[in-house]
């Protein structure tokens, strides 16, 4: 379909997520650098990149979890060291597929970050001995993102309280990175760190992102909106700089700057309400124009954003 605007990718620097804290695209966990993903929806879209949040490293040498992890089984570094042992920093090691979970019978495969940096690795762990199932309350072991968690195999432990360790199993991707897909049809692959950290992210209507969880926001994502981590961490109000799709605050969408002057020159990007274009309300100057130019993915008729006035 045609956009209103040219697209631009925002990706910044190299950690996710999903939605989302170390930053690949700093929602989601998002997308980041290296996406294969790409927004399709109009009304001067920035590309929909989320800023990871709740995923960040904790300090090497120290442990986070409060359950004995398992050890991975083919992992770098040395058996019983935390994040970032001898061994880990280097050259990437993609020792297994996250779409097709290839590992041994009792392990699977999990994205992980061997320099704390972004998700740049796969290894095959061991699975919990009562692991869990997507959507549930899940458990981090150790740091944030060494991909060792309680969820079942599929599934990675995804937007995590830095103090409790929890989290929810999010299901990953199954496919490829040409084809990807998901099992549940309410949810939308989101791909980020070139296919390695592959997340079925929750889809949402922005204008009524109840269901999406709480700190959430309702963000552009592909061929429509998903539930991603609120990034705007106090900023990301209404006509304020942003650099990603969850930078600003849930019921606002980073759109490009030209689309609302009021953000200044130089601004990356600018957030902006979503409105109804069947009962629009919108801040002055602006106006709530259709999201989508042209035919709308189904459910997303009536979602606008509230631009300057189109010439």
């Amino acid at each position: 379909m045609r956009l209103h605007r040219v697209q631009r990718t925002l990706a910044k620097c190299g950690l996710v997520a999903t939605l989302l804290v170390a930053c690949e695209s700093r929602v989601q966990p998002q997308a980041g650098e290296g996406s294969t993903s790409s927004s399709t929806s109009a009304a001067s879209t920035t590309g929909g990149d989320v800023e990871p949040v709740g995923t960040t490293a904790s300090t090497p040498g120290t442990t986070t979890g409060t359950t004995d992890p398992p050890e991975p089984s083919s992992g770098t570094g040395e058996p019983g060291c935390e994040f970032l042992c001898p061994g880990d920093v280097g050259s990437a090691s993609i020792q297994c597929d996250v779409w097709q979970q290839d590992c041994p019978a009792g392990e699977k495969c999990t994205p992980w970050a061997s320099q704390g940096m972004n998700w740049n690795e796969t290894r095959c762990v061991p699975v919990d001995a009562s692991p869990d199932a997507p959507g549930d309350p899940c458990t981090r072991h150790r740091d944030g993102v060494g991909g060792l968690d309680s969820c079942d195999v599929g599934a990675l432990c995804w937007d995590v309280d830095d103090e409790t360790n929890q989290g929810t199993c999010v299901p990953l991707c199954v496919g490829d990175a040409n084809e990807p897909l998901c099992a549940d049809p309410n949810r939308v692959c989101q791909i980020s760190s070139e296919a390695i950290l592959n997340l079925c992210v929750l889809l949402c209507d922005p204008l009524d992102a109840s269901p999406c969880p709480q700190g959430h926001g309702c963000y552009p994502r592909n061929d429509g909106f998903a539930c991603a981590p609120d990034a705007s961490a106090g900023s990301g109000g209404t006509f304020e700089p942003c650099e990603f799709s969850n930078a600003c605050q849930p019921g606002l969408v980073c759109v490009e700057p030209d689309a609302v002057v009021q953000c200044g020159d130089g601004a990356p990007g600018c957030c902006t309400p979503v409105c109804d274009v069947q009962a629009p309300v919108c801040p002055e100057p602006t106006v709530c124009v259709p999201w989508y130019d042209g035919s709308a993915p189904p459910g997303y008729d009536d979602v606008g954003s509230c631009i300057a006035a189109q010439e």
